[in-house]
Order: structure tokens, then sequence, then C-alpha cells
């Protein structure tokens, strides 16, 4: 009893005779007829997203094309709607008053009219930053947040110039806010504490000056990394 549409449910078997036992396990998806409710951003689990938050949203359907009403909480409450007659579609909530170290709540009711979801998120919001190194820096880039780097000896090739910038690849520019020599750059976490590293070769490409940097991450992994 108690089924929903558009659900996958797992059920266990444990047999016992007094000397063997087997377990077996079996999965099924029920029939598309309630709404769906998808693609939540902020992502459901999403870690140390960042305080200027505006919005939440979430994408709607229904499997028979009807019309829905739908409803959206937090908790901490940093917002809420309900809102009727809608059809498929991406939707929003406004939201304000998000905090920092917060782990957040939001839920998501849809009908319509016959059938409904209830769903539930959840994201946490990350840490207030602490004081820097140095205070007297003025430039800063973010370089991301190193969970999957725990402990780790993580390289990074940082650019005097402008026009080579992109996390992804882990390349970064000072945009000629260092020494050609990049003897004045730091590595910090959010909470400003310096992370060790080491140059492993320093070049020129097209003009352009560039290091190959060794950066060690903290034990934990758990940290926001900035370059100074």
């Amino acid at each position: 009893s108690g089924l929903e549409g558009t659900e996958e449910y797992t059920w266990y078997i444990q047999v016992d005779d007094g000397v063997h036992e087997v377990e077996m396990s079996s999965s099924f998806t029920t029939e598309a007829v309630a709404p769906v409710v998808s693609n939540p951003n902020p992502q459901n689990g999403a870690r140390h997203v960042n305080t200027s938050l505006t919005k939440l949203s979430i994408q709607l359907q229904d499997p028979q094309g009807d019309l829905m009403d739908y409803t959206i909480e937090t908790s901490p409450d940093i917002g809420s709607d309900s809102v009727t007659d809608v059809g498929e579609g991406t939707y929003t909530l406004d939201v304000s008053g998000v905090d920092y170290s917060t782990e957040y709540t939001w839920y998501v009711n849809v009908t319509d009219g016959v059938n409904w979801k209830h769903k539930v998120f959840t994201f946490k919001t990350r840490r207030a930053p602490g004081p820097w190194w140095n205070e007297t820096w003025s430039y800063r880039k973010y370089l991301g947040v190193m969970d999957a780097y725990a402990d780790y000896q993580m390289m990074i090739c940082v650019w005097k110039e402008d026009g080579h910038d992109n996390p992804d690849m882990r390349s970064i520019d000072c945009e000629d806010h260092c020494n050609e020599d990049f003897s004045d750059i730091r590595f910090v976490t959010y909470d400003g504490i310096e992370c060790t590293y080491w140059i492993e070769k320093i070049g020129i490409d097209d003009g352009d000056h560039y290091a190959v940097i060794w950066v060690k991450t903290s034990s934990s992994g758990d940290e926001v990394m900035y370059l100074l």
C-alpha cells in the first residue's frame, strides 16, 4: 500500500533453514501517474553552497499533461511559495537570509488534482570566512573545494598574464599582479591558513610567463582554496 508513481522500490528476502541462509533483493518502478519533480538546484545534498544564493529551482512534469499545483517550503525558513495551474517547466523560489554553516531542507509538494508527489531536498552552506594569512595582499583567485584531494599534492599552472584562466583545468591567471618569478604568491584555505607549495618549473610560452606549482592540500580535503 501507499505506492507512489514513478518511484523505484526495492524489496528484500531473507530465507534461513537453520543451516543455510540466503538473501535476495529485487526492484521495480511504478508507472508514471503522479507529477515528476526533478533537477533541483542546488542539487540534493550539495555542500559549500554560497550564501549569496537567491533562488531555488525545480522542474515539474505531469505524465498526463495535466495542470499542477505546487508548494515549496524551507527549513530553516528562507522562503516559501504556493502556485496553482502550472504546466510542465522549471519553477523558482526566491530565497533570502541564507546563513553560513547551515543545512537547509526544502520540501516540494505537487498535485495534478488526483495524484500527488512529495520530495525533500537538502543543501549545506559554506563556513564563514576566516582572517586572511596576510590582509595587505589585495588580490585572490578562487581555486575550488578540495574534497577529492585530501592530503594531496595538486598541480596548478599559474600564469602571470591574463587570458589563461580555466579553473577546471587548474590553469589560473595572476592578471599581472605577481612577480615574473612568482615569488610573491601564496595559497591559502578559506580560513586563511597558508598551504605548503613548491614551484617545479618557471617558463615562458609565446611571451607569457608561467609556473608549474604543486600545492599540498589539507588532510581533511574539506577546504576551499585560494591563490593570493
